[in-house]
């Protein structure tokens, strides 16, 4: 079969007035008949399905049967998720205007828009379905499951509608779909013509993401979802002439794909690590299972899962910078907190590798339940408890980690090294050394949260939203980050950087920033300086969770409460500091708790004139658990 090259077709879509005829010839009523002649089963799509019912098992080799069904209430909130899928099985995407879809390569869609349709986009809300059918075994969600792809189908035909803008979003839903027929287990009870429809439009994604990975000038990160996808694929739909390609062109893909996950490049969000771990796992799983040989997979996994435990329990919160809406490779529970989001891959890797310096906490994510069964449970504990997580600078992820124990508490400060590319916009500018910080998986200094399109839209995005140093009131222009040290013993750590985007104020301003956490004291100081000629205004911006209670003590200090116990906050006694909250005119103190939902934060506002290389000193101070 002629392979298809993405980047040609996506530009005859984009210039063909009869985009929408192309996409029937690929996708249409004659192409389920091509298929069907294809793999023997003409006129019967009843037998398509029975043949996906008795290769899925074997193909995508998930705990999904009833007997470990029967565990999942004594691991998950059943009744929760449950309830959750009884919403989601009445939600569909939204139709298309009456023109009809337009040609992948003429959308554009902004984040928001990318969050409000990723539950289809990404193929989600269906493998939630199907696990609720296989864990409650109501027709109800069986009906749903079929009733949103053939939803999907009508909303993003292939090659047409949101759905097919970007690779990495094929190559989600790709996974998700299989996930959803191998959970619903008896795809033959499903409509026949929806079935046959539905391998239709894989096989079409397997061209999309064939043709991206063929079209690659080089192995790059971009590239890691659709070429763990293309293996699902290929052992999924073995009696589609071109599973073999797609099965030797994934797994020849994955490694050197992931392993470009720390080459400098244009900025990204900092929960790409997240993504790029969950995409590594799960092509180590599935080669491992499938007796592949996936060249430098597992190598370059392990530094990936590394800094995933870093940022997960009980070391980190999942703070992370920057908004990526289609980030996660599955996401199982609607609900699911984003340090999760990390601790999963980190704990498949180290379960995969029998590696304990990569487990996280030992609480069971589910998707390790569906990967490995509830025996994870007992994998987590055989894993031994390893030394905290050694510093890391990741510096495509423009981030270094420090990790201390300090008693019986767990310390994670988060350094935004970033970016390190002067072109990057003012949104990765506006970032550059702001921290955050985690005390036993709690939060104390909170990441902004992701910016969106409204009243506040501006402010989340600003440098007046980190925890960051801001100079005279004023944006950063193009600079770069520069790391000048990390270290990490078992009592300290200790990281350190230099930002040059003020250098069009007066005297070309740098500004220095230094991480100390002293593990033996319970200390984490923050040490601003600016290396300037002339005078300037210093700002710094310390964000705290809304839910803490805050005082202010006569000698200047700040005593903060919260789930992390008791910590006290002193600024620099040459500066002076106020406590605000929620400030409208000019914005200050606000917190977006998810996408288009804001709400009111502490944040302590510490200020000083200062010129020369002035130094400026923060402490957080806390004590036992």
């Amino acid at each position: 079969m002629k392979r298809f090259d993405l980047d040609s077709v996506f530009k005859r879509l984009a210039r063909n007035a009869t985009a929408a005829k192309v996409a029937e010839e690929l996708a249409g009523d004659r192409a389920v008949e091509r298929l069907l002649r294809q793999c023997g089963y003409a006129g019967r799509p009843e037998g398509l399905a029975a043949r996906l019912e008795m290769e899925l098992p074997l193909a995508l080799p998930l705990a999904a049967d009833q007997r470990q069904a029967r565990f999942f209430g004594s691991l998950f909130d059943g009744p929760g998720l449950m309830a959750q899928s009884r919403r989601e099985a009445a939600r569909l995407p939204p139709r298309p205007d009456a023109g009809g879809p337009l040609p992948a390569g003429k959308l554009r869609l902004s984040p928001d828009e990318q969050h409000r349709l990723w539950p289809w986009l990404s193929g989600q809300i269906v493998t939630r379905l199907a696990r609720a059918w296989l864990i409650a075994g109501e027709a109800d969600y069986l009906s749903a499951v079929e009733r949103q792809m053939r939803e999907f189908h009508l909303m993003s035909p292939p090659l047409m509608g949101p759905g097919w803008v970007e690779a990495a979003w094929v190559a989600t839903r790709v996974v998700n779909w299989l996930w959803a027929l191998r959970l619903v287990g008896v795809v033959s009870r499903l409509e026949a013509a929806v079935t046959a429809q539905a391998v239709v439009d894989l096989r079409v994604a397997g061209m999309v993401l064939a043709g991206a990975l063929e079209t690659a000038a080089e192995p790059g990160l971009e590239q890691l979802a659709p070429a763990v996808a293309l293996m699902h694929l290929g052992r999924s739909l073995s009696f589609l002439p071109e599973s073999g390609h797609w099965l030797k062109l994934g797994a020849e893909s994955a490694g050197p794909a992931l392993a470009a996950w720390d080459r400098v490049g244009p900025a990204r969000p900092t929960m790409a690590t997240a993504t790029a771990g969950q995409w590594g796992a799960l092509g180590l799983w599935l080669a491992r299972k499938a007796g592949l040989e996936a060249s430098g997979l597992a190598e370059a996994l392990w530094p990936v899962a590394a800094c995933c435990r870093a940022g997960a329990p009980p070391w980190g919160c999942g703070q992370a910078w920057g908004w990526a809406p289609a980030a996660e490779a599955l996401r199982l529970d609607a609900g699911q907190k984003p340090e999760r989001a990390l601790a999963w891959p980190a704990n498949l890797a180290a379960l995969l590798l029998g590696e304990p310096e990569l487990r996280a906490d030992r609480q069971l994510d589910e998707p390790l339940f569906w990967l490995m069964g509830h025996q994870a449970v007992e994998g987590l504990r055989r894993l031994a408890w390893a030394k905290p997580p050694e510093a890391i600078d990741a510096p495509a992820m423009g981030l270094s980690s420090l990790c201390l124990a300090a008693g019986d508490r767990r310390a994670e400060a988060l350094f935004r090294t970033g970016p390190r590319l002067a072109s990057d916009g003012y949104q990765w500018q506006a970032q550059a050394l702001a921290v955050s910080f985690c005390l036993d998986g709690r939060p104390l200094l909170l990441t902004p949260g992701p910016a969106f399109e409204g009243p506040l839209g501006p402010h989340l995005r600003s440098r007046q939203a980190q925890n960051a140093a801001l100079l005279d009131g004023a944006r950063p222009g193009g600079g770069v980050v520069t790391l000048e040290g990390l270290e990490q013993t078992e009592t300290h750590a200790f990281a350190a950087a230099s930002y040059d985007g003020y250098r069009h104020l007066a005297g070309g301003p740098i500004l220095r920033r230094r991480v100390f956490l002293d593990g033996r004291r319970g200390l984490l100081s923050v040490v601003d300086q600016v290396v300037a000629k002339a005078q300037h205004m210093l700002e710094l911006f310390f964000h705290l969770p809304p839910e803490v209670q805050v005082q202010r003590q006569e000698d200047g200090m700040f005593v903060i409460g919260g789930a992390f116990g008791v910590v006290l906050m002193r600024p620099d006694a040459k500066a002076g500091a106020e406590l605000l909250r929620g400030r409208l005119d000019p914005p200050l103190g606000w917190l977006a708790v998810r996408p288009g939902s804001v709400e009111p934060t502490w944040v302590v506002r510490v200020f000083a004139s200062v010129v020369g290389q002035a130094r400026l000193t923060t402490s957080f101070v806390w004590g036992e658990g």
